[in-house]
This record gives C-alpha cells, structure tokens and sequence, in this order.
C-alpha cells in the first residue's frame, strides 16, 4: 500500500511539474527567440508585452494594435490572449510575437490573425528588397501558443520555440 501511495505522489508531482512549465512569460521567450532570430536588436526596434500600462515602455496601445492586426483587433483577438510579447525592428521590416492562448480554439483564431498579418507583410513588400523575407514568414502552433516569425532565421526561431517549451 506505501508502494502504491509513493509511486501516486511521484506520479502526482509530475503532472504538477509539467504544468508549471506553461508559466514562463511570453516576454522570457521572446527574449530568447530574439536572440537566434538574426535581428538587429541592439536599440533598434520596440517590444510590448501584456500588463505594461500607459505611458510605459512596452505599452502596445490599442491604435498599434488595430495598425498591425486590423480593426477592432483588441476586443476580437487580444480578449483570447492569456499573455503576449511582440517585437517590432526599428531598421528594417522585422517582427517576432509570442501568443499564449486561454484555450487551443483561441489559438486557432490567434494563428488566423498571424496569417492575414503575414498576407498583409508580403503584399506590402512584395516589390521590395524584403520579398524574399517576407515569403519565409512562418506562424508556428504548438500547444496554446502561437508564434510569428519575420526573422532573419526563422528556422532558427521555430527549432529555438520547441525547445524551450
């Protein structure tokens, strides 16, 4: 009976341990993602992040929001966001977001809203010396989380992502 009670708490703490790992912030991720994804980070460029108030660095103003992702995107897609962090290059056409969804049916509208982004990047672009990084936009979904990757190297992004989480 002790067996069986020991392995039940093992077994337990496990399942405790595994879900704790949904608690790393978007902003750690995208942080680390920056850091493969072959963009110019060094003061070039702004990241937003969830829970960053008016007036303050990180702030993604709902004006941004519906300038990025269409209108009335703040009400029909951030409401299904748990927590975010985006980046935008200073320099050159660059983006790096990091989606964490209350649900896996949120997620599905999350990776909707990235690809008309990536529609709307490539059609914008397409006769400029960004094409060609424009075409190897990559939306990435992996449990609630989606990732946008207009990046240098968003192989490196994607394989990156998948470790850490």
């Amino acid at each position: 009976m002790k067996k069986a009670l020991s392995f039940f708490l093992v077994v337990l703490l496990l399942f405790s341990l595994a879900s704790c790992q949904d608690q790393v912030s978007c902003q750690e991720i995208l942080t680390k993602l920056l850091a493969v994804s072959g963009e110019d980070t060094e003061g070039s460029g702004s990241v937003f992040f969830k829970g960053a108030e008016e007036g303050e660095n990180g702030y993604f103003s709902p004006e941004m929001i519906d300038t990025m992702y269409g209108e009335d995107a703040g009400k029909r897609y951030f409401s299904k966001i748990q927590d975010f962090s985006v980046y935008v290059s200073g320099r050159v056409p660059g983006e790096l977001a990091v989606f964490r969804c209350y649900s896996y049916s949120d997620r599905d509208v999350i990776a909707e809203m990235c690809l008309q982004r990536a529609d709307s990047i490539k059609v914008t672009l397409r006769d400029s010396e960004y094409a060609e990084k424009a075409e190897s936009i990559q939306v990435i979904i992996y449990r609630r989380y989606v990732v946008f990757s207009f990046t240098d190297a968003p192989r490196k992004v994607e394989d990156k992502f998948k470790a850490l989480v």
